[in-house]
């Protein structure tokens, strides 16, 4: 299903085992979220497409419309997805119609928001979708490892190994319960929270500690990396869902 995948975006995924683990175990979620809804025909918007690496191998599957603010991006969505309907805009004012998508979705987008906009964001994704449709929403954990270590590198404090220069300006986390508030004030109903991503593949990468690892043996990783994969189902049906690295919100209206 990843064939049609640019191949800038292949050897993101597939070039080191963290990005690998990473995408695996996102999509993962998501597509579980959107597998009873296959071959329907519904309208599907994914807000903040970037390069489609969401909706590339959705096509077929449903009506599929990606927006960013990246022409570029929109570009190289509308080269490897021919059917999908490519809509230049922000997600805070979102330029369609309300109560026109069966499905919204929104990975990795809302961190690059503040949290005014990310308000904003919900709340319009709650405008554009249908009566008894849903949306999900997937963002970084607040409360993870990851959290407290990139507070650490925004800080004044010395940057020395492990701890780096933050480079992103705007990187906004939620946690679970965050989420759900503004699920709530958005005027969601139904609201469910899910996780995915474990053992901090993220903070591996950044402090080269998986880099260091795979040269002593590249079997290790694979081996850490499948264990938390099995874990990720154990952990989703338990407390332990909100430890997980990345957050799931998925809104009914």
């Amino acid at each position: 299903s990843f064939k049609k995948l640019p191949a800038k975006q292949l050897k993101l995924i597939y070039n080191t085992a963290d990005w690998s683990y990473i995408n695996r175990s996102e999509f993962k979620a998501i597509y579980d979220l959107l597998k009873p809804h296959f071959n329907k025909k519904l309208k599907l918007l994914d807000v903040g497409c970037g390069d489609g690496r969401f909706l590339i191998p959705l096509e077929g599957k449903f009506y599929l419309y990606g927006l960013d603010f990246s022409k570029s991006f929109l570009k190289e969505v509308k080269k490897y997805c021919k059917s999908c309907k490519v809509i230049f805009g922000y997600a805070e004012n979102l330029p369609l119609k309300s109560n026109y998508f069966d499905i919204v979705i929104s990975v990795r987008l809302i961190q690059h928001l503040s949290k005014k906009q990310q308000q904003a964001a919900i709340d319009e994704m709650y405008r554009v979708v249908k009566p008894g449709g849903k949306v999900i929403v997937l963002n970084y954990n607040s409360i993870s490892i990851l959290s407290i270590y990139k507070k650490i590198c925004q800080s004044k404090f010395p940057k020395f190994w492990p701890f780096i220069k933050w480079r992103w300006v705007i990187d906004e986390y939620n946690s679970p319960s965050g989420l759900c508030r503004m699920f709530k004030k958005a005027g969601f109903n139904n609201i469910k929270i899910t996780g995915c991503v474990l053992g901090e593949p993220d903070l591996l990468r950044l402090t080269k500690t998986s880099s260091f690892i795979g040269k002593i043996s590249s079997s290790i990783l694979v081996s850490y990396y499948g264990l938390c994969e099995n874990m990720e189902k154990y952990a989703k049906r338990s407390v332990f869902v909100n430890l997980m690295n990345r957050v799931i919100a998925i809104g009914g209206k």
